[in-house]
């Protein structure tokens, strides 16, 4: 069961643009912006479209505003010669946020998004009214690993790119050759339907072909600089309700990494903590997002916001 038809989404979907140091972030939204705001982010590599199946699910009594990350669709991509990390592109959601003057609004990411929203509502706990989380585990730094070893190993990486980089052109693919690259190069394949959703915003032109247009450097992997006693101590910082999805099969795997982080969340919002496990995969709110899109309407028009 959905939202109320008469109460989903039904305006057209209108493009925007945010003025960075670095050149623009991208991003659509759904509805009016004078309506109160929910900030949508994607997770690795992706773009906005991933919201595409989910939010005309949704009520429509919100603006949805879904943006592409730095180096992510058709957002800018940050200045070269350094590696970005999850505070980078946190702080860059602060620019959004300044740029459309909310004082407070609901954050909705999924996978690194929902990383970044943690760190998000935690040193702005004043901003967000409502956190929701899809399937995203927040990350930490190795025990007995010492940021003395990462941070260097981290540049050898990214100079060696940067090399590669200098010496070869984009990769260029068919349509079909790019579309099947975004269903079966991932941890959790997608269908062909949701792999062309990303694929419209994902690409650029190449001669007679398409290459990605994602930063290269996300091929590093985001790194979390963060100890695990960090992350829990910024993580006691959030103070709003929050909607944890959970998907069944990453559960399955990574559960084992997620016990005290949930612990935490659970016994420091009591009430205000919602936990929804879902049979799927990673990217079900992209595959499947009716079968918790109607728990999420009323997280979202019920819950009351302590702010």
């Amino acid at each position: 069961m959905v939202a109320d038809p008469a109460q989903v989404i039904k305006t057209a979907v209108s493009e925007v643009t945010v003025e960075v140091p670095w050149g623009q972030i991208s991003g659509k939204v759904w509805g009016s912006l004078t309506a109160s705001p929910i900030l949508c982010v994607h997770g690795t590599q992706d773009n906005a479209n991933t919201f595409d199946k989910l939010i005309p699910l949704l009520p429509s009594s919100f603006c949805y505003v879904a943006i592409d990350l730095p180096g992510c669709g058709r957002s800018s991509h940050f200045p070269p010669g350094f590696i970005f990390s999850i505070t980078e592109y946190c702080m860059s959601l602060n620019r959004v946020v300044n740029h459309f003057g909310w004082k407070k609004f609901i954050y909705m990411g999924h996978s690194l998004g929902g990383q970044i929203g943690y760190l998000y509502a935690a040193f702005y706990p004043q901003e967000v009214s409502k956190l929701v989380i899809l399937d995203a585990v927040m990350p930490h730094r190795r025990k007995g690993s010492h940021l003395a070893d990462i941070i260097p190993n981290s540049y050898s990486k990214l100079q060696a790119l940067e090399m590669k980089l200098r010496s070869q052109s984009p990769p260029c693919y068919s349509e079909d050759e790019a579309v099947n690259r975004l269903t079966e190069g991932r941890p959790f394949p997608l269908t062909r339907e949701a792999a062309k959703a990303l694929f419209s915003r994902g690409v650029v032109k190449n001669g007679d072909g398409f290459s990605f247009s994602y930063d290269q450097r996300l091929k590093l992997r985001v790194p979390f600089h963060y100890s695990k006693e960090e992350v829990l101590s910024v993580m006691r910082r959030i103070q709003c309700p929050l909607f944890n999805l959970r998907a069944s099969d990453t559960q399955k795997y990574i559960g084992h990494l997620t016990r005290d982080f949930e612990k935490l969340l659970k016994t420091s919002l009591r009430s205000k903590y919602h936990y929804c496990l879902i049979e799927g995969s990673h990217d079900v709110h992209l595959l499947h997002p009716e079968k918790f899109a109607q728990k999420l309407s009323l997280f979202l028009t019920k819950v009351q916001s302590t702010l």
